[in-house]
C-alpha cells in the first residue's frame, strides 16, 4: 500500500475547501491535535478546513520548514457530516474539547472562503516576528552572548530584526535573527 506524505494530505485538506457547504463549525481541539483530528475526519470524507502558515526555523546551520496551524487549537468542518457522525472515533471525539456554531452561518463561510483565497494567494499572510520596536532583548547566542539592545525594526518574511546595541561605547545597529535573543524583563 503506498501511503501520501504529509506535505500531500495537508494539500489536500486545504485545498478541499468546499463552496458548496454552507453550515461550517468550528471544533476547539487540545494543543496540538489540529492536524491529526482534520485528517481523521478527511479519511472520513468529513469536509475539514484547517488553514496552515509556513513557519521557517533556523538551528545553527539548518533551516526546516512546518506548515503550522493559523489559528492554534481550531479545526473547521462541516455541520451537517459533523454533528452525530457515528463514524468518529471516541479517542478522537475525546481530543475536541468544544464544537462551537457560529450565530451567523453565512457570516463563518464567507470569512473562511476570503481567508483560503487570501492564503491560496499568498498575500500579507505571515507569522507574527518576535517583539516590536522600542522593546528591550539580550542576545543569548553567537558572538554577542549577553548584549543587550533595543528594537528599531523588524523584517518579518526573513524573520530578522535590526536592533541598537551599545558596544565599547558607542552605539552599532546589527540586523540579527530572531531566535538568537530573548526578551528582557
Amino acid at each position: 500500500m503506498i501511503q501520501e506524505s504529509e506535505g500531500d494530505w495537508e494539500s489536500k485538506v486545504f485545498h478541499e475547501f468546499d463552496p458548496q457547504i454552507d453550515q461550517w463549525v468550528a471544533l476547539k481541539t487540545l494543543a496540538r491535535w489540529e492536524k491529526k483530528i482534520a485528517k481523521e475526519l478527511s479519511i472520513l470524507e468529513i469536509p475539514v478546513f484547517l488553514p496552515t502558515i509556513k513557519q521557517r526555523t533556523k538551528y545553527l546551520s539548518k533551516t526546516s520548514e512546518a506548515n503550522i496551524p493559523l489559528f492554534s487549537c481550531y479545526i473547521f468542518t462541516s455541520t451537517e457530516h459533523f454533528l452525530g457522525n457515528k463514524l468518529i472515533s471516541p479517542f478522537t471525539r475525546a481530543k475536541i474539547s468544544k464544537v462551537l456554531r457560529p450565530d451567523n452561518p453565512q457570516k463563518l463561510k464567507t470569512e473562511l472562503l476570503d481567508l483560503r483565497n487570501l492564503l491560496c494567494s499568498h498575500e500579507l499572510v505571515q507569522e507574527k516576528v518576535f517583539g516590536k520596536p522600542g522593546d528591550k532583548v539580550r542576545i543569548v547566542r553567537g558572538p554577542l552572548t549577553g548584549t543587550e539592545g533595543t528594537i528599531l525594526r523588524l523584517k518579518p518574511n526573513q524573520k530578522i530584526l535590526v536592533l541598537e546595541v551599545g558596544l565599547l561605547g558607542r552605539k552599532l545597529i546589527l540586523e540579527i535573527g530572531e531566535e538568537l535573543l530573548a526578551r528582557v524583563v
